[in-house]
């Protein structure tokens, strides 16, 4: 039972975050009906994707520890890498938007509250990026599972305050949204964002004591449905209020007072904690490729590592693949000498040397410095910023992959449901590559044509709307501005 919950939390305050104050600018794209239409698919579809990646895993080799093993085992070095590119890129690009998420909204919106000193929103994207940096430096994540709770409740609040407040003082601005394709399919990208469950399944699978994909499905499920209402009655709510006007998060519609400046804290507070959450495993994969050594969640340590004794002493290490003739894979012991084992154990223990330990605090700083600058370039886009993220780094892994594997793993049966089962996986990566790439493009043509009215550095408030923009571009024409 223990066991069962602690999965319930970890995929719940995975999945349900920052998307969450963007469900309902997502139904000003594309309307309540529309919008929970899409809603309900994009997350049956993952849940599918997300129960076949557990299937998988039980299937697999007792040597396939991680997603990008499984991928390796399944498609060969292609599976291995678009795996982990991915991964890495959503890693890597989420924090952009709790930059500027942070800097443009929260950060100011406290300091105005609180009266603190005023400034522009470049200047708080920065200081956001430095307080992030001594979490980022620490070496490990042992705790995750009560940081993601404490994120968790920080959202679950932020929302809660955000709905109410606007539906009780905030006087209505409905207007009804214009239903188009191009709005709907633009969506794709922010709902994805708010998707990423399939990346935890496999560090799920290999940490519980039942290797049965059956529980962990019907928890994922349960999991699932309950975060898909939560988005759809944020959504609803949100269009009720301002319709096809909706901002692109609760905070900005939100009057300043008391409300506003606890639920910004709120959403600071969960953005602080999942920023080095989120990173750990890329960063934990770069500094090991670069120095050998750990420096993220030991969650994520090869098999030696592990809970029994006997991997510790060598009888247990780490496998790499080799193709077979009918092109799947099979593993063999890369080393089967006890004591290169143990020293390998001792390395990733966490014991650094200094010269490592200087190396890992400039690569963890240099990487939050380039986040920062990507920010800075494009604070006045975080609703394309959740877009593009979520249509380029979370379609491949979360949706596409998991199907790729079943369909290379799992050999046709002939029974209906087996028939079924590979036809919707069919039907998913194809559904996924297509809108994925649409939406990815239109991410990066908004980013494009907002870019061309300020300059870099230029706050983000101080972006006029010109050339004819529209300012609320999914209302009917004659009321985008």
């Amino acid at each position: 039972m223990g066991e069962d919950v602690h999965s319930v939390v970890i995929l719940f305050t995975y999945t349900f975050g920052v998307a969450s104050l963007s469900m309902g600018h997502v139904f000003a794209a594309t309307g309540p009906v529309v919008g929970s239409i899409l809603l309900y698919l994009l997350s049956a579809g993952n849940l599918h994707a997300s129960a076949l990646l557990a299937k998988c895993m039980a299937l697999a080799p007792s040597t396939v520890q991680s997603f990008g093993d499984l991928g390796q085992h399944a498609c060969g070095s292609f599976g291995r890498y678009a795996i982990l590119i991915s991964e890495s890129l959503s890693c890597l690009l989420t924090p952009i938007a709790f930059l500027v998420l942070g800097g443009t909204q929260l950060l100011p919106s406290i300091a105005s509250y609180w009266g603190l000193p005023h400034y522009e929103s470049t200047t708080w994207i920065i200081l956001f990026a430095l307080g992030m940096l001594p979490i980022i430096y620490i070496p490990t994540l042992k705790e995750t599972v009560v940081l993601c709770v404490i994120g968790s409740l920080a959202t679950f609040f932020t929302d809660s305050v955000g709905v109410y407040v606007n539906l009780n003082d905030h006087p209505m601005a409905f207007r009804e949204t214009a239903v188009t394709a191009r709005g709907a399919v633009s969506a794709y990208g922010t709902i994805m964002f708010a998707f990423g469950t399939a990346l935890l399944i496999p560090p799920l699978h290999r940490q519980r004591a039942d290797s049965s994909p059956d529980q962990l499905v019907a928890l994922l499920s349960m999991t699932m449905v309950a975060i898909t209402c939560l988005y759809i009655m944020i959504g609803s709510a949100t269009y009720f209020q301002f319709g096809c006007t909706a901002p692109a998060t609760l905070l900005e519609s939100m009057p300043r007072g008391l409300p506003k400046a606890t639920a910004t804290a709120a959403m600071l507070v969960h953005i602080s904690v999942a920023y080095p959450v989120i990173m750990s495993p890329t960063l934990f994969v770069i500094e090991r490729h670069l120095f050998g050594t750990v420096g993220a969640d030991p969650d994520h340590l090869p098999p030696q590592v592990g809970e029994s004794g006997v991997a510790l002493l060598g009888h247990n290490v780490p496998a790499s693949p080799s193709d077979d003739v009918d092109g799947l894979h099979t593993y063999k012991s890369v080393d089967d000498a006890p004591e290169k084992a143990a020293e390998a154990v001792a390395k990733d223990s966490g014991v650094l040397s200094r010269r490592d330990y200087a190396c890992r605090l400039l690569l963890r700083t240099g990487v939050v410095a380039a986040q920062c600058f990507v920010a800075v370039m494009l604070q006045a886009s975080f609703a394309d910023i959740l877009t593009l993220i979520g249509a380029m780094t979370v379609t491949l892994p979360c949706m596409i992959m998991p199907c790729v594997c079943h369909l290379r793993m799992v050999q046709r049966d002939g029974t209906w449901l087996g028939c079924f089962s590979r036809a919707m996986s069919i039907g998913v990566i194809a559904a996924s590559a297509v809108m994925g790439v649409y939406s990815t493009v239109e991410a990066i043509r908004n980013i494009q044509s907002t870019a061309a009215t300020f300059h870099l550095f230029q706050p983000a408030s101080h972006r006029a709307f010109v050339d004819g923009a529209a300012q609320f571009p999914y209302c009917a024409v004659g009321e985008q501005n």
